[in-house]
């Protein structure tokens, strides 16, 4: 491995270090031997003092071969020369980015206290003053930043009122910004800072902490002992004394990494920031205060994510300032833990912090179960008059009618699903759905300007990724709005759902399952085809055309293939009825991918019980299992007609498929991969072979199409 090195240089190893060929040895087998124990370099291009210096795990061998085998040696500077050049390239890119002054301009303060503040006024005015005298004597090389995000002046001209001289010599710096929140977000709020502080040190501070002349003396002591940068959790140890959210590091470090604005609105703000700049600069020490104490000692959250992706940041401890004060409004040490919201919303913060900053990919679905249990445990204690606010930005809203228990809501996430959005409502209204309620996932044309008719309720959620929080979504706005025992339409807006005879609509449906004691329906999902005799020529397609255009299903006689039955999906969602699944996997013989048809689509909403990703089954925080592969024995099994295949005649459609593949898990990303790749020329090819085994979309709600199936192959 040495040999084979970019850094070593057996030349310059000899001629730097003559006693080698004084011993007769190898250069390589003396470097292996001696050079860690002398700090010798193995050539011009690795510095092995600097490495042992920096990295927490380069003592145990020898320091290159430390980092040849390191996961994240990309993100190791191996010389001080190194690291400084990458910080200073660091702090151009963030100053072209974010400085409102202009990226030429030096900073002109070492630090910048940074507050931010939404209707606050008395905090400020119990700790504002005071700050400013206790750091008279910094007021050259110190600002306070305060970003106030109300709408009117009351706290502006307070401010303005009573410290004119601070603020005309920029010791005190006042900025509105109103567009950020219009609720309040630590992450949000505390991300606003970044166009306008002037100080090499970023430095959070609450609106009701105090900073001492020992602290201002510290932080700026530490930047004269880590001049390329340095992470600095101001953590006492105690959860309620203020401490916990106070961090100091290289603005560029801050720009560059930031909160994360889609958590939940609290909680697990600022360790968030520590680990994804952990993460991004192993060179980097982490600076705590009590060896005993710190958050890798606390948090069980933090504690796992350094030993998961063996972060090697140097550790480093202070000690408290003697001249420390309180906060105004401190609390006790386990107000988190006592309050079931504030902890589940640490939790969820958690996870998704972990899935965020994460670079192992062998790690991720531990990552993403931690998630999802979370966003389970998150749901069911948010309470039902604050979900909207929480979750999702307040427009004005439509008037709609009350729900009931005997209305019918359709629920679904879309985005950018214009061409399709009229005919999934018109479709659905017509078999009896009476409220749409849409999650908005940021499409370019808001669906709230789109004219839908009646009882369409449309939010744009304002935490959260469609991957990590989908669900979240949607049980949020169903727990805010729709009473326990309601009818729901869980679906996707190129999904249209299908009623066999002999019901005529979603009520008459509804009230045959309620009947037989049954909360949810099965729903089979059908890949809807074009004539693959004549098929479309790769223009697009209108939305007058889709459903008349694809009119078609695949019926592909079994049995299934023993591989096909043994796959993960087929498996878990079919079991011993994978030779249903088989029959109508249009995907799978075109593209050989493998995706699940089951649904679970239609369901009464039953608080406790949570979605799945796709739909295809149901979670519980209590013991009980999900639906098992029994649920093909129950009547009716209800078509579920699937659009998803109409974008590959789109250009744009399969572009934007394309686009957001990333925002599914890795199967589901490998699977729009191979089916949207190649163009509709190559995709049309390939569905060409299930052209002699199509059927009429009528067919579909025939009796008996899927009940012939429904036996398991030891039975057939």
């Amino acid at each position: 491995m040495v040999r084979a090195s970019e850094y070593y240089d057996p030349k310059w190893y000899c001629s730097t270090y003559p006693d080698t060929e004084l011993l007769g040895m190898d250069p390589c087998l003396h470097f292996l031997r001696y050079g860690r124990l002398l700090r010798r370099d193995p050539g011009p291009g690795f510095e092995t003092g600097f490495y042992l210096d920096t990295y927490s795990d380069a003592g145990a061998g020898n320091p290159l071969l430390t980092h040849l085998r390191a996961h994240d040696r990309d993100r190791r500077p191996v010389t001080r020369a190194a690291l400084l050049a990458r910080m200073t390239d660091l702090e151009r890119d963030m100053r072209e980015q974010w400085c409102a002054d202009g990226p030429s301009a030096p900073p002109s303060r070492k630090i910048s206290y940074c507050t931010p503040v939404m209707g606050r006024l008395d905090d400020l005015k119990g700790t504002l003053d005071w700050n400013l005298k206790a750091n008279a004597e910094f007021r050259d090389q110190v600002e306070f930043l305060i970003v106030v995000f109300d709408a009117d002046t009351e706290i502006r001209d307070w401010i303005a009122g009573n410290f004119p001289e601070a603020i005309s010599d920029g010791y005190l710096r006042v900025v509105r910004d109103v567009e950020t929140l219009d609720s309040w977000h630590f992450g949000k709020a505390k991300n606003a800072f970044r166009a306008h502080l002037r100080g090499q040190v970023y430095s959070s501070l609450d609106a009701d902490n105090f900073v001492t002349a020992g602290e201002t003396r510290m932080l700026l002591d530490l930047l004269m002992a880590y001049p390329a940068g340095f992470i600095f959790h101001h953590f006492s140890g105690n959860w309620g004394d203020g401490t916990s959210g106070r961090i100091s590091m290289p603005t560029s470090i801050y720009r560059h990494v930031g909160y994360h604005g889609l958590s939940m609105p609290r909680q697990f703000d600022e360790i968030d920031v520590i680990l994804g700049a952990m993460t991004e600069f192993p060179a980097l020490p982490f600076i705590g205060v009590s060896e005993g104490k710190h958050i890798f000692k606390i948090s069980g959250s933090a504690r796992n994510y350094l030993q998961d992706e063996k972060l090697p940041n140097r550790r480093a401890f202070i000690g408290k300032v003697a001249d420390h004060r309180s906060p105004l409004n401190p609390r006790g040490a386990d107000y988190v833990s006592t309050e079931a919201l504030f902890r589940e919303m640490g939790n969820f913060n958690a996870a998704l912090s972990v899935q965020r900053h994460s670079k192992s990919e062998d790690l991720a679905p531990k990552y993403r179960s931690r998630v999802q249990t979370y966003k389970h445990r998150l749901i069911e204690a948010l309470p039902a008059d604050g979900i909207l606010r929480d979750l999702f930005h307040i427009e004005p809203l439509p008037e709609i009618d009350p729900i009931t228990q005997r209305s019918i809501c359709a629920v679904a996430c879309v985005h950018n699903e214009q061409d399709f959005l009229s005919s999934f409502v018109n479709h659905h209204r017509k078999l009896g759905v009476t409220h749409f309620l849409l999650i908005d996932d940021h499409s370019t044309q808001p669906v709230r300007d789109l004219d839908l008719g009646d009882n369409v309720l449309a939010l744009r959620p304002k935490i959260g990724t469609f991957r990590t929080c989908k669900t979240l979504w949607m049980e949020g706005l169903i727990k805010a709005l729709v009473p326990a025992g309601t009818w729901l339409c869980i679906l996707d807006a190129d999904e249209m759902l299908q009623l066999p005879a002999p019901f005529g609509t979603l009520g008459d449906l509804t009230g045959h399952l309620a009947q037989q004691g049954r909360d949810f329906a099965t729903c089979l999902l059908l890949d809807m085809l074009p004539d693959l005799r004549m098929p479309p020529d790769g223009t697009d397609i209108s939305e007058d055309d889709v459903t008349a255009t694809f009119g078609w299903f695949c019926d592909m006689p079994g049995p299934a293939s023993q591989t096909y039955r043994e796959t993960g999906s087929i498996s878990w969602g079919f079991g011993p009825y994978a030779d249903l699944s088989w029959r109508f996997d249009a995907r799978f013989h075109a593209f050989g991918t493998f995706d699940s048809l089951r649904k679970l689509s239609i369901c009464r909403y039953q608080p406790g019980r949570h979605l799945n990703q796709g739909f295809h089954s149901f979670h519980y925080t209590d013991d009980t299992p999900q639906p098992g592969p029994d649920i093909w024995t129950l009547n009716p099994i209800v078509p579920v007609f699937h659009y998803k295949l109409v974008k590959l005649f789109s250009d744009a459609h399969r572009s934007r498929m394309l686009q957001q593949a990333e925002g599914y898990h890795a199967r589901t990303q490998q699977n729009i991969g191979r089916i949207f790749g190649e163009g509709a020329e190559g995709a049309v090819a390939k569905l060409a072979s299930l052209a002699s085994h199509l059927r009429p979309a009528s067919d579909a709600l025939l009796p008996g199409v899927f009940a012939q199936n429904r036996q398991t192959t030891e039975d057939a």
